[in-house]
C-alpha cells in the first residue's frame, strides 16, 4: 500500500468492484483444508493487541499504580476470552492481499478479523482476513470504512492529489449512505476532518 498500489482512486469503480481488483476471495472451508490442525501455527491473528502491563515506577503513588493493575486485569480478561464466531472467522469467504505495508492497521480499524500467514497459508497472501459477524451490512460496516482509510493514508502519503482524494470520499459517503450506514455528513466529516454537521 506504501506504493500506491491500491486501484481506489476512481469514483467510476464500486465498492463491489473494488474488492474484487484488490483482494482474492477465499472460501473459509479451503483455508480450514490447507490449515488443518496446524491451523494456530499458519495463521496468527493480528487484529489484537494484548494490554501492556504496567510499571510500578510509572506512578507517582501506589493507589494509582492500583488502579491501572486492575484495569489492567480487566483487559487483561477480555483479550484472553475474546472468541470467534468462527474459526478462522464466522463468514464463509475470507480474503487474501499480497501487498503489505499499511494495510494491516486498515483491516483492523475496519473491524476485520486479520491473520498473518506463514507456511501453506501464504498462498492466501500476506495478510488473510474475514467477517467474524454475521446479520447486517458488510459494506457498509467494513468495505466502505477500509476502501475510505486505504483513500485516506493514500492522500496523506502523496499518492492521491486532494481533489481525487474528496471526490472518492464523496462517492463512498453515498454509498455508505444507501447501505444504511452512516449519514453522507458523518461519513464525510470522518474522513476529511471536517466538522460534523
Amino acid at each position: 500500500m506504501e506504493n500506491g498500489n491500491y486501484k481506489s482512486s476512481d469514483t467510476n469503480v464500486s465498492t463491489e468492484d473494488w474488492i474484487a481488483l484488490n483482494f482474492r476471495a477465499v472460501d473459509s472451508s479451503i483455508v480450514q483444508a490447507v490449515i488443518g490442525d496446524e491451523g494456530y501455527d499458519m495463521l496468527t491473528r493480528v487484529d489484537l493487541e494484548a494490554p501492556e502491563e504496567p510499571d510500578e515506577d510509572d506512578f507517582e503513588s501506589e493507589e494509582e499504580y492500583e488502579e491501572a493493575v486492575e484495569e489492567y486485569e480487566e483487559k487483561l480478561e477480555e483479550f484472553e476470552n475474546e472468541t470467534l464466531h468462527g474459526y478462522p472467522a464466522a463468514w464463509g469467504t475470507m480474503w487474501g492481499c499480497l501487498s503489505t505495508g499499511d494495510i494491516e492497521e486498515s483491516l483492523r480499524v475496519s473491524g476485520f478479523v486479520v491473520y498473518d500467514t506463514s507456511g501453506p497459508a501464504e498462498d492466501f497472501g500476506a495478510y488473510l482476513f474475514g467477517v467474524d459477524g454475521g446479520g447486517y451490512n458488510f459494506y457498509a460496516a467494513h468495505w466502505i470504512p477500509l476502501r475510505a482509510t486505504i483513500c485516506q493514508m493514500r492522500h496523506e502519503n502523496g499518492y492521491l492529489q486532494t481533489e481525487a482524494f474528496e471526490a472518492i470520499i464523496q462517492m463512498l459517503a453515498e454509498e455508505q449512505s444507501r447501505c444504511g450506514g452512516d449519514s453522507i455528513e458523518k461519513f464525510t466529516a470522518r474522513y476529511l476532518k471536517l466538522e460534523a454537521a
